[in-house]
């Protein structure tokens, strides 16, 4: 069961990195791909945390820094898709568009989230004896 939980979260991680990879280059051939957080383009950003996610899975165990930087940066991660979700809801135009007219924003907090529960599970694998 642990490899599978291990797996799982490793694909889900794979998944958002290419997807925040494609959108990125988007970004730096167009920029107009994403908004901005501040100076910074949001999947920019986000990219980062996808990086950080996708290196916290592989060597959570192995050292104990990792657990922290994963912590924060599925921290982050839930805090802006959260924050982009609810915009495009109250405002709308905020997020990206997949190419069904779907804001990505949705599939990145439904990923953050699925990453949360398959982490809580893992951890919970992990200490048991």
């Amino acid at each position: 069961m642990k490899k599978i939980l291990f797996g799982f979260q490793l694909f889900l991680c794979g998944i958002g990195l290419i997807g925040a990879l494609n959108l990125g280059y988007t970004q730096f051939l167009t920029g107009t791909a994403c908004p901005n957080l501040g100076p910074v383009p949001a999947c920019y950003i986000m990219l980062g945390i996808f990086v950080g996610l996708f290196v916290g899975t592989l060597f959570m165990n192995r050292w104990k820094f990792l657990q922290i930087i994963f912590a924060l940066c599925l921290i982050a991660a839930l805090y802006i898709s959260s924050l982009a979700s609810f915009k495009q809801i109250t405002v709308g135009n905020t997020c990206p568009l997949s190419e069904g007219g779907i804001p990505l924003c949705y599939f990145a907090s439904t990923l953050f989230i699925s990453i949360l529960i398959l982490s809580v599970l893992r951890y919970f694998y992990f200490t048991q004896k």
